[in-house]
């Protein structure tokens, strides 16, 4: 199970289905190609993110910069916001998700969150900054120059 909190309100979720998982680590392979061919830091999977002790989650992957990794190498806790955050949405987590974890990130100083749909297999970004939706396809990042992705390229059947 996971464990996450949000102004002291807890939520529990089982362990995430096969095709969560999948979609989290094709999404994680994508993203990680990019990051590290270009130098620019860390794609991490599951880890906790503390604003306080009311306040943690965990979102499927997490983009790091090469400077907040030289911090984190050593840290009990992650208390830097990640530019960039991805959740694959499960049933048990779509509220949880797109409401209150959005506030979250934008509280913590997260710049940009995706949030991958596989029930009406589609891509969000959200602009945290200026609290924009794009739901473009392709997938475009804003934070992460260059970086783009078509739908079809995440949730096509892999041959």
């Amino acid at each position: 199970y996971e464990h996450e909190m949000i102004d002291g309100e807890e939520f529990v979720s089982p362990s995430p289905r096969f095709w969560h998982q999948m979609l989290a680590q094709r999404f994680g392979f994508l993203l990680s190609s990019f990051v590290e061919s270009r130098r620019l830091g860390d794609i991490v999977h599951p880890v906790d993110l503390y604003y306080d002790e009311k306040n943690y989650v965990s979102p499927d992957l997490s983009f790091f910069t090469r400077e907040q990794g030289r911090q984190l190498v050593d840290a009990d806790k992650i208390l830097l916001p990640p530019p960039l955050v991805v959740e694959v949405l499960s049933k048990s987590s779509i509220k949880w998700d797109r409401e209150d974890k959005r506030g979250f990130y934008k509280r913590f100083g997260v710049l940009e969150y995706w949030i991958i749909d596989p029930f009406q297999q589609t891509i969000e970004v959200i602009d945290l900054a200026k609290d924009e939706l794009s739901t473009n396809d392709p997938a475009v990042s804003k934070v992460l120059e260059g970086f783009s992705l078509r739908w079809a390229d995440l949730f096509a059947p892999q041959d």
